[in-house]
């Protein structure tokens, strides 16, 4: 898995105390990762990586300030999507249940 390669990768500028390469990267990789958590696709690659550039390396806090509010707009996003997903299941569920109650009765 291509985020597990790079993750071992940034690890290793970690380890080799090369911090400030992390924090250039994290600035300039983070919005196209934070844009890939969109996608179902690439959501778990990505957010794996967002994890790591974001709170695994705690050297700069201004790449995490700078992409609050996308963080925030995409958890809100995701939130609403589950809901939805919960509501059309539920929906689903209780149709199933009334055509079965009509079906025996």
């Amino acid at each position: 898995d291509v985020s597990q390669w790079t993750a071992a990768l940034l690890q290793g500028y970690l380890n080799a105390d090369k911090s400030h390469i992390l924090v250039e990267v994290t600035a300039r990789a983070v919005h196209p990762l934070l844009e890939q958590l969109k996608r179902p696709e690439t959501r778990e690659g990505a957010f794996q990586l967002v994890r790591f550039l974001l709170l695994g390396c705690q050297h700069s806090s201004r790449t995490f300030r700078d992409n609050l509010l996308h963080l925030k707009a995409i958890a809100v996003t995701a939130f609403a999507k589950e809901e939805s997903v919960r509501e059309t299941d539920n929906n689903n569920s209780s149709s199933n249940t009334t055509t079965t109650t009509t079906t025996t009765s």
